[in-house]
């Protein structure tokens, strides 16, 4: 092992394969565990939102990531997992305050706006 805590040598190989899995597993995981919280569910007699039954998974996933790329490649996944989370809120309406919020600004700056009718 280097200085990274990651693995190397002729071991490296034969891990890469585990590192894409499992960082994609984590991605996959991070994603998920935020869709799923907009369902309530019943576990054990508790109502709560489904992603807290699967985010829990993440934080190992983290641990093996760190464990066999090393921190440099944890630190990578889990700004990539915030990366994709974003670009989900874009995707799934957050474009809309976006859009609203550049209506606003060009509306108190006096300019016209660029849509349809008067609309952004």
């Amino acid at each position: 092992m280097n200085h990274d805590n990651s693995i190397s040598g002729k071991d490296s190989s034969a891990w890469l394969g585990v590192l894409v899995f499992v960082v994609g597993l984590y991605l996959a995981c991070t994603l998920i565990a935020n869709i799923a919280s907009l369902r309530i569910v019943i576990f054990a007699g508790f109502s709560i939102d489904a992603g807290t039954l699967i985010y829990p998974l993440t934080f190992t996933l983290r641990d093996l990531i760190h464990k066999v790329g090393g921190t440099k490649t944890a630190r990578a996944t889990i700004f990539t997992g915030a990366g994709v989370n974003v670009l989900m809120v874009v995707y799934f309406g957050g474009y809309q305050q976006l859009l609203l919020i550049w209506r606003l600004v060009r509306k108190q700056n006096g300019q016209p706006s660029l849509g349809h009718n008067g609309e952004l």
